[in-house]
């Protein structure tokens, strides 16, 4: 599945597939640089509801999106899951 990007470039999307679940789309990031970053998750699909989760896609934590982005803040070196609802 192709279509998603960060405005940011120490952010690195590692996966983007179809969840467990349900029908939602997962995305897996990483932060390559060492330092604390927001960015805006763009995606070429239009995005219904956003939550993050942990790495076997449990907990899901609601969050805002933002005119159809997904803005997020990773830690150093952090590597972050987020499941996306779509239309």
């Amino acid at each position: 599945m192709n279509g998603g990007r960060s405005s940011q470039n120490n952010i690195m999307i590692t996966a983007l597939k179809k969840a467990e679940d349900d029908e939602s789309v997962v995305v897996r990031m990483v932060e390559l640089e060492e330092r604390d970053t927001n960015a805006a998750l763009h995606f070429a699909f239009p995005i219904q509801a956003a939550a993050q989760t942990n790495l076997i896609e449990e907990e899901a934590d609601p969050l805002p999106l933002d005119n159809g982005t997904l803005p997020i803040h990773l830690g150093h070196h952090a590597i972050d899951t987020f499941k996306l609802a779509v239309e």
